[in-house]
């Protein structure tokens, strides 16, 4: 049987994976990342604004997603955006998190 034919934009994003030499894992978590970023949006993820990323953020949060997780999709998102759609000024409005860092009292 042979290959379902690949749409433009899920092409690009592989391409540009390949050129870089990501592993296979991280093919296909990027993939899954960017899908899922996809279907919350509801449309074409070339379409996205800072509002919506920021809103799907925010819901990544709320529902309690991990925060290695948040950090692997946020990645993810950042390389969509900045190598295979050059929109790096939505790119750069992507929250990056971290482990919260623990306060000392001296």
């Amino acid at each position: 049987m042979p290959d379902a034919p690949v749409s433009t934009l899920p092409q690009r994003l592989i391409d540009d994976m390949k050129m870089r030499h990501f592993s296979m894992a991280t093919h296909r978590n990027c993939i899954r990342d960017i899908g899922r970023f996809t279907t919350s949006l509801g449309r074409s993820p070339d379409t996205a604004t800072a509002d919506e990323l920021r809103r799907l953020q925010i819901e990544q949060h709320e529902d309690g997603v991990p925060l290695p997780t948040m950090g692997s999709i946020v990645s993810a998102w950042r390389f969509f955006f900045t190598h295979t759609l050059d929109r790096l000024a939505l790119a750069r409005r992507l929250v990056r998190v971290n482990s919260p860092a623990i306060c000392r009292l001296y």
